[in-house]
């Protein structure tokens, strides 16, 4: 009885062990962004895009206009469905919803990994600098949007 006992427990230990793959990620991150010659504001959205225009990665700049954003790699195990970008993809990028143009994207350092532009690479760790200029862009508050909708 306490053989049984014994294989199930480690049958137990055994099954809550299994692995599982994880999908590829890459950190991109700047304290040097800029919209319209200034540090981002804070709320300011940023987000990364695949060669086939999947969005695969989105942060928001904190109130010193710095980002982090995870972006997420195809995963290898979905098949035909492409939720991210490819090993040695080139990412495009936007902020504030406008598109960045590929020289106003840079590369800075890689902390982790071995491609030294801002292609794509499972488990790198990257510094960029992102600029875009938009013009006509007025921000307002929520307080703003009510007193213009009683109007």
């Amino acid at each position: 009885m306490s053989k049984i006992l014994c294989i199930a427990a480690l049958v137990a230990a055994a099954a809550c062990g299994t692995a599982h793959a994880q999908a590829p990620v890459a950190d991109y991150y700047s304290t040097t962004s800029k919209l319209n010659d200034a540090a981002l504001p804070a709320g300011t959205t940023i987000e990364a895009y695949d060669g086939n225009g999947v969005r695969c990665g989105f942060a928001v700049a904190n109130a010193a206009g710095e980002f982090l954003v995870h972006v997420s790699g195809n995963d290898p195990l979905t098949g035909s469905i492409d939720e991210g970008a490819n090993e040695g993809e080139m990412l495009t990028w936007k902020l504030a919803s406008a598109d960045i143009m590929p020289g106003d994207a840079t590369w800075i350092a890689t902390l982790v990994g071995l491609f030294a532009d801002l292609r794509f690479e499972n488990g790198a760790a990257k510094e960029i600098r992102l600029e875009a200029e938009i013009s006509g862009v007025e921000t307002c508050t929520w307080s703003d949007v009510k007193a213009a909708y009683r109007r």
